[in-house]
């Protein structure tokens, strides 16, 4: 199996480990954060939502998705590595205050595999577009 198969299927298995996450933040969000924590209920459906259209922009990516594909891949991307390291650093953080919460980590590792995977997913697919002979027809 070559790299990019290996990126290619990597991407599409932690897309369902995303899908998983987002389908419990849903579940948290609905059911758990409006009696416990009802601040929290806006930060953590956002977190969901943008979670949900990070799966579904990694599958399209890596069936064929177009250029403005992966330009939505390499942003969401982006945004799931930065906010998957902020997680596992406040879950880091609470730890050394004795406070832990442990989703947070999960979360985070999540996030963080699934930007990075979507990052290179992006990057070798652009690398393959610039390197393939162009298919458009040569006005006359």
């Amino acid at each position: 199996m070559t790299a990019t198969a290996l990126i290619r299927r990597g991407l599409q298995l932690v897309a369902i480990a995303t899908a998983a996450m987002a389908v419990w933040l849903v579940w948290v969000v609905l059911v758990v954060l409006p009696t416990r924590d009802p601040g929290h209920v806006q930060v953590w459906a956002i977190v969901a939502l943008v979670s949900a259209a990070l799966v579904v922009v990694s599958l399209m990516a890596t069936r064929g998705g177009g250029p403005m594909v992966l330009a939505l891949l390499a942003l969401l991307s982006i945004a799931s590595v930065a906010f998957g390291l902020l997680v596992t650093v406040s879950f880091l953080t609470t730890v050394a205050s004795g406070d832990p919460e442990g989703y947070l980590i999960v979360i985070g590792f999540v996030l963080t595999v699934h930007g990075t995977l979507g990052l290179a997913w992006a990057g070798i697919a652009a690398l393959r577009s610039l390197s393939s002979p162009r298919t458009t027809p040569h006005p006359p």
